[in-house]
């Protein structure tokens, strides 16, 4: 699988997640992207979605239009799919997404226990800083609105 031989370890106080962003993971084209090279100059947004989670298809059209609006301020939204590519491209043929798609499939689950995300549920959206500090975190269907306060309330 994609993370075989990799461990995720987080101490419950750690918030630094630098090993995230060390990662490599293939798009919905079957290009392997480091996730390093997709993140934003200031901050990054990481979206874990299914194709078959009605709030996350419902929040993807305003994350793509907060990528697409947000780059030139260093903001990058990463949408990471916890499905298979086969599902991640029907659903990506009713729309034009402009954030990064990554496919994280079924070993996903284990990826958001490791940031934070005991549930495992989805959505799961968190707001990274260029440290790679977990800033905040929301189980559950985000609004642009919330994107925007969360950053206005990060930047110093």
């Amino acid at each position: 699988g994609i993370f075989s031989g990799y461990k995720f370890f987080i101490e419950n106080n750690e918030k630094n997640i630098n090993w995230f962003f060390n990662l490599s993971l293939p798009n919905n084209l079957d290009e392997i992207k480091k996730i390093e090279d997709l993140r934003g100059e200031n901050f990054t947004i990481l979206n874990f979605w299914a194709t078959w989670c009605v709030p996350c298809i419902e929040e993807m059209p305003m994350l793509s239009e907060f990528h697409k609006a947000q780059k030139s301020e260093g903001i990058s939204v990463i949408a990471l799919a916890i499905d298979s590519k086969k599902s991640v491209n029907s659903f990506l043929k009713k729309g034009s997404f402009n954030q990064n798609i990554l496919i994280v499939g079924t070993q996903g689950t284990d990826l958001i226990k490791d940031l934070g995300n005991k549930k495992n549920a989805l959505p799961f959206t968190l707001l990274i800083d260029k440290e790679s500090k977990i800033l905040k975190t929301k189980l559950g269907k985000i609004s642009e609105d919330e994107l925007l306060y969360w950053i206005d309330s990060e930047k110093n």
